[in-house]
């Protein structure tokens, strides 16, 4: 019998890991439609007035990441996810994973990727020097 406890865990995340994939795959579909703000726009008054704010404001704060970020945080959030989970189950049910011991690899690597990413936007988004 599966504790309790281990359930929990699983239900947690699984929405942590459903953001990351969202975050993910859609990034993919808007660089297909070539605008990723088009369709994901809540401000629209006749599409979405039954959405909560919160996933309003989930979905605006997607729209302002770039389509590098959004794939940076979303892998991050689906191996955090992932890992949470292996670290709570049993050793033979999750056969890929970080050991447990070197955990704080797996929390420095997400750490430097997501800064990477924070500053890689900062720097593309900075406004160039005109030549005199």
């Amino acid at each position: 019998m599966i504790p309790l406890w281990l359930i929990a865990v699983y239900v947690l995340c699984l929405p942590v890991a459903g953001l990351g994939l969202w975050l993910v795959t859609f990034n993919r579909l808007d660089a297909k439609q070539g605008d990723a703000k088009s369709e994901s726009s809540p401000r629209d008054g006749a599409r979405g007035h039954h959405i909560s704010n919160g996933w309003r404001r989930l979905v605006v704060w997607r729209a302002t990441l770039t389509a590098a970020s959004r794939l940076v945080v979303g892998i991050c959030l689906i191996l955090g996810a992932y890992h949470i989970a292996a670290y709570a189950s049993p050793d033979a049910w999750f056969g890929l994973k970080v050991p447990r011991e070197r955990w704080y690899i797996l929390a420095a690597g997400v750490v430097l990727a997501l800064l990477g990413t924070a500053t890689a936007d900062r720097l593309e988004s900075r406004p160039t020097p005109t030549d005199p």
